[in-house]
């Protein structure tokens, strides 16, 4: 074969092989024209080419986007990053190839798609290939369910928030009936429905510790044996029941005690458990009488003395405290009989203990022994329901002081004399024998030794009572203590008015002294406020004295105004004598005081104008 033969021949097949090449670039071409999927080439910062997928998707048109940026799509917050990341791809360098990426189109909708990237060189030019895969749905149905997931997680969170401040609350509930449970000041016993002792609180073993094995075996009986009705009556019928007096034999004695209690239901109704509150029957005496204001007040510190007699008195009281023997005190009214057996009281070893004083002298005698002894129910017409305690229980643990017991009938003296015997009290009308532990002290202003032998007090009761004895002395026979005792009784009774502190005469000390102080310190303190109350303008003066210490010491007294009528001694003057007394010389107190105002007295004395003079000309004083 010729060489132009050959030359033909490769011209031939190098034609063909274009040919071949054209139509396969021809295919690939009405491939990318058709196919759905958004393709495009770059060329630097612009679009080379763009199938019509690409601007069906992106709503723009060929000539649009051959005038834009490929960048320029792309959402300005992550432009710059998506423009660094292409240019660093066309510089060869290491940039991702395929990335997920919002774009916007002309309307404005973000749209979401896949992007693959390739570089390209054709002709001598690099070229950026990229293909794009609409992921709109995808990502759309991807954020509700992960927007679906932060809802779950953050109602899953709150539920488990929920669930701690729950198990929190429950924590601290539990914590807090804990708390109340074994701090409470009653003791509280869980009992099954069995009878069985299931919880016993901190107070219980406090109190009875020892006793605590004995407590619940009664328990146990009272409730399966039927030996105490309101027990058995909560198991069977599951009945409360409140405020019981509530007795337990031990073997160290009986514990007497006030119990409540109350079932506690389960499953269907039926009884799963019973609560008894149970308190010693002395700590609710000793509650009562707290706020039913039997309580000591007086210290030893508070009797104002400096005399030799009261010395000695001070002396036996300090004895008698530390023991726990009968007291019996002797002395006039007024002398401070009562203040000396507060004092005793707090200084014994029964201090905490409730202190319960009653004047047997006030007490109808029909009314004493339950006043003492207490009642059961139905004892008479009225009974309280359940009975009532008497001064004999309510001072358990602490001291009886009897006042006036020269007074006491002798029917009733039998019985309390079978007190101090035994120990041991029976209400009237009743049939339980109580136990009492009570300290007795025993006043009188009678001399009781004499009463005895004229047959009005029992000689066994007289020496069962006077183990130790006080005489109280008289005010005139310690003297020396008037004006300390005055000023004390001043100094309390300005603080109580708010006033300030007057100044006092030394004659008017001296009258006082001299005075025989029928009603003793109990009189001297009621004329000091009377002095207060008068107002003097911050001076006490003798003639500010009442006119029966005036009138007993008449050869201290000065000259006063004339009087129509002479005034005879306090102790012969009428009751309605003293009174007038008294109305005179308030009237000139308060003339001085008012310079004559008789509007202004009036208002103070709370009457007429009228009143006011009637009295002046009554008493014949002049005011003009």
């Amino acid at each position: 074969m010729e060489k132009s033969e050959i030359g033909q021949n490769a011209n031939i097949i190098q034609i063909s092989s274009l040919k071949r090449s054209l139509d396969d670039l021809n295919l690939f071409y009405q491939f990318v024209e058709n196919i759905p999927v958004p393709v495009y080439m770059l060329n630097g910062a612009h679009y080379s080419y763009v199938n019509p997928a690409m601007i069906k998707a992106m709503g723009y048109s060929w000539e649009e986007l051959s005038a834009m940026n490929w960048w320029d799509p792309v959402p300005p917050e992550i432009r710059e990053e998506i423009k660094e990341r292409g240019f660093a791809r066309q510089r060869g360098e290491p940039a991702p190839d395929y990335y997920e990426l919002q774009v916007v189109t002309k309307s404005g909708e973000i749209i979401w798609a896949e992007h693959f990237y390739s570089i390209l060189f054709f002709g001598g030019n690099q070229y950026t290939i990229a293909g794009a895969y609409d992921i709109t749905a995808r990502k759309r149905a991807e954020n509700e369910l992960q927007e679906i997931q932060n809802d779950l997680e953050k109602l899953v969170k709150k539920r488990t928030d929920a669930l701690q401040e729950a198990n929190a609350q429950l924590t601290r509930f539990n914590k807090n009936l804990t708390d109340i449970f074994e701090n409470m000041s009653d003791g509280v016993i869980v009992i099954n429905a069995a009878g069985e002792v299931e919880v016993l609180n901190q107070v219980l073993h406090q109190t009875w510790g020892p006793l605590l094995g004995e407590i619940e075996k009664r328990l146990y009986e009272m409730a399966r044996r039927g030996s105490n009705t309101y027990i058995s009556n909560m198991l069977d019928q599951q009945r409360p029941f409140k405020d019981v007096e509530l007795m337990i034999p031990t073997s160290q004695g009986d514990i007497y005690c006030l119990a409540s209690g109350t079932p506690i239901k389960g499953e269907k109704g039926k009884l799963d458990s019973m609560i008894f509150f149970i308190r010693p029957i002395k700590e609710v005496h000793k509650l009562v009488n707290r706020f039913s204001g039997a309580w000591a007040n007086f210290n030893f510190e508070d009797i104002v003395s400096s005399s030799r007699a009261m010395q000695d008195v001070l002396a036996v009281g300090y004895a008698a405290a530390e023991s726990m023997s009968n007291v019996l005190i002797q002395g006039e009214s007024g002398t401070g009989k009562e203040l000396l057996v507060q004092a005793i009281h707090n200084h014994s070893s029964r201090r905490n203990g409730p202190f319960v004083a009653v004047n047997c002298g006030a007490i109808p005698r029909e009314l004493i022994g339950s006043e003492l002894f207490g009642y059961a129910e139905g004892a008479f017409t009225g009974a309280k329901k359940g009975g009532n305690p008497g001064k004999f229980e309510m001072a358990a643990g602490g001291t009886l002081f009897l006042d006036e017991i020269g007074d006491m009938p002798l029917d009733q003296q039998v019985i309390l004399l079978r007190v101090l015997q035994e120990k041991k009290v029976t209400r009237i009308a009743g049939n339980r024998v109580i136990p009492v532990d009570v300290r007795f002290i025993c006043a009188t202003n009678k001399d009781l030794y004499q009463e005895m032998l004229k047959g009005n007090f029992r000689r066994d009761l007289y020496y069962r009572l006077n183990v130790i004895f006080i005489q109280m002395p008289r005010l005139q026979d310690r003297a020396e203590d008037i004006p300390l005792l005055f000023k004390h009784f001043l100094e309390k009774s300005v603080l109580n008015q708010g006033q300030p502190m007057p100044r006092v005469h030394n004659d008017v000390f001296e009258m006082l002294m001299k005075y025989s102080w029928p009603g003793n310190v109990r009189e001297l303190e009621n004329i000091v406020e009377r002095l207060i109350h008068a107002g003097f303008d911050g001076e006490i003066k003798v003639e500010h004295l009442p006119p029966e210490i005036r009138s007993f010491n008449n050869d201290l007294v000065p000259m006063q105004e004339s009087r129509p009528i002479s005034n005879p001694p306090s102790r012969y003057l009428t009751a309605r004598q003293r009174l007038d007394e008294l109305e005179r010389s308030e009237l000139l107190n308060l003339l001085k005081r008012y310079d004559g105002n008789i509007a202004k007295i009036a208002r103070h004395l709370s009457v007429s104008r009228n009143t006011v003079y009637t009295r002046l000309k009554k008493y014949q004083i002049e005011w003009r």
